[in-house]
């Protein structure tokens, strides 16, 4: 609805240009030559009412091309039409009052230009209230479209752009309100001649032109924004714990860390944080991004500070750790800070549709540059150890943003040679050197209510003695602390003694790993199949699942054909409820606390992702204890678990229970959900293809479940687009120009195809031994695929 502003402003150019001609026709008679300076500029810039006529009838086919013309927007463009018509008779009003190029005798053609003059009086006379007409028409249209009070579809537009704007939390306020009461004043204004209408007509032109650009503006940072954007984007940040009170206030102390110098000084290494597994590194830089600000602005000095943060998280989603998720978010967050800078991106990146590596790494290159004398940027990136790719990428990309004068860059990772290169020691932080005493603080503040209402005199040296020796046996690992305090703390609400305190941490094992196999063999032996199943399936996921999963995989164990016997219908919300209700209890007893639900929604499909405690988990628990949980799966009822096929089923039966195209609000944002599952459910095809267990019968399982999926997705789609003549694999994004993930058929994708792209010689080969009939997906496309791969 917003376009309507861009139509009033093109009405008012015409208008303007207008009452310009009117103006210069006027003083015709006052040059002796017959035709001023004015005209000859005037014919040289005809251009510009034709640029005006142009945007109208883009902005008109725009608006056709979307939806339907509302009234006052029809009336709008009847106006610009009769417009038109008065436009025409002007110019020609101008040819005749002009002299003519080629007249034998000069001093007749003034003659007659002038005598043209008195004759045509009445004409141009009739043009001014002609122009009058059509200026008094759209300023009552513009005055109807600016009553807020009166909820118009256009002041209900603009609104929905500053509310989006709020939003995102935009640092820039936008102008709409102002420019609507300079607006109001000058729709009111009546014109008392000619020299007035003219004055009056550009200053509406010159206000409808300031209202436009404000909401291009408005509406352009909210695009590049949402663009940016992921679902997951904060989602570590949350889930990351806050320092304990004062406990990590060491980072700031001189004597100890070179933190605070290097926050105000000109250095340009990269401050490096390093530290077992978990050591609170990721605690300690959301500390240190939330708490070194006013420290960075003695390095910025006069010059604009903007800081931005990143979290990698390798058992969390894709994006949270790529390079693609860095740089978006770092874009996302400096961007907003800034939006000064936008259209400068704009610029360089008109297609906000699909952020490709490299137009993201020249973006935020650029924004570096753009801004070099005027702002100062410190980046915090957490858990470089957690990105899921080659580690001298992510090292040489953290250098180049380095290497900048006005870029400071504070980075975190386990220990890893090629990180511990990045930084100089002076500039390096190791955790374990520096935690002991916030650890014994924190566990004194922690347990000193309980041991105190017991017995406060007795338990005053005990309770000393207590801190030290988990400080001393923690060896800088927050995460053993916290897991030791809880066992503790739940003894204490028993009311046990000291001499069962002690003995309880005398017991608890020194090694992360042991004590995560101790919580495991602590599990109750009816739910050990249940609780080693459900461990390995968040092993082998590419990413959290939602809490319903667990659920599809208990109903697994009664019928492994439950997917494929699911009908094609949206879960039921009650139904949802329900079982997230139940399993939020369930999955407690199957994982214990290594697993814990996220009350969030899942980027792709329903909500409550499932995670881990901490990375260490799953790497403990696919590194050290795989076999043992391969073992504990199985029993002599069910004697085989393969977890990417159980994966396999859990995605077709999304697929089944996504939302219909047609049903969607926005087509695209279900096509992508339906690529999403397709895509997690082609990688679990090839893991299980891969899998160790399985034989020819689990392959025919598998098989089953991807012609399936095929079947599901043609009647999805043909349900949303009948006309498309298309496969539905035709929806999906071309894929990066990356090795073989390059595949390119020219607007014939098919499933097949699709399937081999992903590696899954063994279904190819199955489907072959099918027969043909099971081929029939266009000819082109699977004689040359299968030729190709043979």
């Amino acid at each position: 609805m917003a376009e309507i502003v861009g139509l009033i402003a093109s009405i008012m150019g015409i208008i303007k240009f207008s009452a310009d001609c009117l103006t210069i026709i006027e003083s015709i008679r006052d040059n002796q030559h017959g035709r001023t300076d004015q005209v000859q500029e005037l014919e040289a810039n005809l251009g510009e009412y034709v640029t005006f006529n142009e945007q109208l009838q883009k902005l008109k086919e725009k608006i056709e091309r979307t939806r339907k013309l509302s009234d006052i927007e029809q009336s709008i463009i009847s106006t610009g039409r009769d417009l038109e018509s008065t436009v025409q008779d002007i110019k020609d009003l101008i040819k005749k009052l002009s002299i003519r190029p080629n007249a034998q005798f000069k001093f007749l053609e003034v003659g007659r230009s002038v005598a043209n003059h008195l004759v045509f009086r009445n004409d141009i006379k009739d043009l001014y209230k002609r122009l009058e007409t059509h200026n008094q028409k759209t300023r009552e249209k513009l005055k109807l479209l600016l009553a807020g009070d009166r909820h118009t579809e256009l002041w209900t537009a603009l609104q929905n752009i500053r509310q989006q704007h709020m939003d995102l939390e935009i640092r820039e306020t936008l102008r709409f309100e102002d420019i609507r009461r300079k607006l109001d004043v000058l729709v009111d204004q009546k014109s008392s001649d000619l020299h007035n209408f003219q004055k009056q007509a550009g200053a509406l032109h010159t206000a409808t032109q300031e209202l436009e650009r404000e909401e291009q503006k408005g509406s352009r940072q909210i695009e590049l924004l949402k663009s940016l954007y992921f679902q997951e984007l904060r989602q570590r940040w949350d889930n990351i714990d806050d320092a304990a009170g004062n406990t990590l206030s060491w980072l700031y102390d001189p004597s100890r860390t070179r933190f605070t110098t290097w926050l105000e000084s000109e250095s340009s290494d990269i401050y490096y944080i390093t530290g077992w597994a978990g050591s609170g590194k990721s605690t300690l830089m959301k500390h240190a991004f939330d708490n070194s600000r006013d420290r960075l602005r003695k390095w910025a000095g006069p010059r604009t500070l903007l800081c931005a943060n990143f979290f990698f998280w390798n058992q969390g989603f894709a994006i949270q750790k790529s390079l693609e998720g860095l740089l978006r978010s770092l874009l996302y967050q400096v961007l907003r800070q800034a939006p000064r800078l936008i259209p400068s991106v704009s610029m360089t990146q008109p297609d906000y549709e699909s952020w490709e590596k490299r137009a993201l790494m020249d973006t935020f290159q650029h924004v570096l540059s753009e801004s070099e004398s005027s702002t100062r940027f410190c980046f915090f990136i957490d858990g470089l150890d957690e990105f899921e790719g080659d580690e001298e990428l992510v090292a040489r990309l953290i250098t180049t943003i380095s290497e900048s004068p006005h870029v400071k860059v504070c980075v975190s990772s386990r220990p890893r040679p090629r990180f511990d290169e990045l930084s100089p020691p002076l500039s390096t932080t190791k955790m374990q050197d520096l935690t002991r005493d916030s650890m014994r603080r924190y566990v004194g503040e922690e347990l000193q209510t309980h041991l105190h209402l017991q017995n406060p005199e007795a338990n005053a040296n005990f309770h000393n003695r207590l801190c030290d020796e988990i400080a001393d046996r923690a060896n800088g690992v927050w995460l053993w602390v916290r897991l030791v305090l809880r066992d503790l703390m739940l003894a204490l609400k028993r009311k046990e003694n000291q001499r069962k305190l002690q003995s309880i941490l005398n017991d608890l094992p020194k090694d992360l790993n042991e004590y995560f196999e101790r919580i495991i063999l602590r599990v109750n032996p009816l739910y050990q199949m249940e609780m080693a199943r459900t461990l390995l399936l968040t092993v082998f996921e590419v990413q959290p699942l939602p809490l319903y999963a667990f659920y599809l995989l208990d109903e697994e164990i009664g019928d492994e054909d439950y997917a494929i016997k699911a009908a094609i219908a949206e879960i039921p919300p009650q139904k949802v409820a329900k079982v997230d209700e139940e399993w939020q209890v369930k999955i407690h007893e199957r994982g214990r606390d290594l697993l814990v639900v996220n009350q969030c929604q899942h980027p792709i499909f329903l909500d409550r992702p499932v995670d881990f405690l901490h990375r260490t988990v799953r790497d403990f628990l696919k590194d050290q204890y795989y076999q043992k949980l391969q073992e504990m799966s199985r029993n002599a009822k069910y004697p085989r678990f393969i977890p990417p096929i159980s994966l396999c089923r859990i995605m077709l039966f999304f697929l089944k229970k996504q939302p219909l195209l047609k049903e969607s609000d926005n087509f695209k944002d279900g096509c992508n959900r339906m690529i999403g599952l397709v895509d997690e459910l082609l990688y679990y095809a090839r893991e299980s293809e891969n899998h160790e267990d399985c034989q020819e019968t689990e392959n025919l399982q598998v098989a089953c479940i991807l012609d399936e999926a095929d079947a599901v997705n043609t009647k999805i789609f043909m349900g949303a687009d009948q006309d498309s003549g298309k496969h539905w694999t035709n929806i999906r994004d071309p894929p990066a120009n990356q090795g073989l993930d390059l595949y390119k058929e020219g607007g014939n994708n098919c499933w097949i195809a699709l399937a081999i792209q992903a590696g899954l010689v063994k279904y190819r080969e199955n489907r072959g031994r099918r027969g043909n009939n099971r081929r029939k997906q266009g000819d082109h496309c699977s004689t040359m695929l299968y030729a190709r791969v043979d």
